[in-house]
């Protein structure tokens, strides 16, 4: 299995531990466990002053990230859908990237955070485990079980040098992402190597 590239564009950026920011860059549907990240962000931000939201997608459950804003006007912020070379710059200002995908967070906003240098929070479902090692690059959480992501999340705001640490995990886990040209030879070679096999 080759894994998802990055953009080469994307580079590590240092982070300064301050107000933390949590990012959500997804499609907002069940599939992609939105109504999962909703009672999370409650339960961050009703224990939690000192922690942003920075969300990004559309989808059928925009609602629910709407009723977000509502409720944590000075918390949460919603840019609405941003177009893929667009939404790059906004790995940037995050710190965590919280995943919570039913299926599988081996997905291409994981692979751009970690190469961003940010860390990763995630349901460990499916493959996820490939990419977001476990205390290394990010945090990973018994699928669904809801309290324990939100703890994770929790931890890291209130473990300053753990936050470290993960980030320094994610600018090394970057540095072993294929850009998308590196795929390119990567699947290249894969198909030449399954061609010799043919003949």
């Amino acid at each position: 299995v080759l894994p998802n590239p990055r953009p080469s564009e994307l580079k590590p950026a240092l982070r300064n531990p301050g107000n933390l920011t949590v990012g959500y860059f997804s499609r907002f549907d069940r599939l992609k466990g939105t109504d999962l990240f909703y009672k999370i962000a409650i339960k961050i931000l009703s224990e939690m002053q000192n922690v942003k939201f920075l969300i990004a997608g559309d989808g059928p459950m925009l609602n629910k990230v709407r009723k977000l804003e509502e409720m944590f006007p000075h918390n949460v912020q919603y840019i609405g859908f941003v177009e893929h070379k667009k939404l790059i710059q906004y790995y940037r200002k995050i710190d965590i990237l919280l995943s919570t995908n039913r299926y599988s967070n081996l997905t291409l906003p994981v692979v751009e955070a970690l190469a961003s240098g940010a860390t990763v929070v995630a349901f460990n479902t499916q493959d996820t485990s490939k990419i977001v090692l476990h205390g290394v690059n990010g945090l990973l959480a018994t699928p669904y079980n809801l309290n324990e992501i939100s703890g994770h999340i929790l931890n890291l705001i209130n473990n300053l040098s753990l936050l470290q640490k993960l980030w320094e995990g994610a600018r090394a886990t970057a540095s072993r992402i294929p850009t998308w040209e590196e795929r390119i030879n990567l699947e290249i070679c894969k198909l030449e190597g399954i061609a010799g096999e043919v003949h």
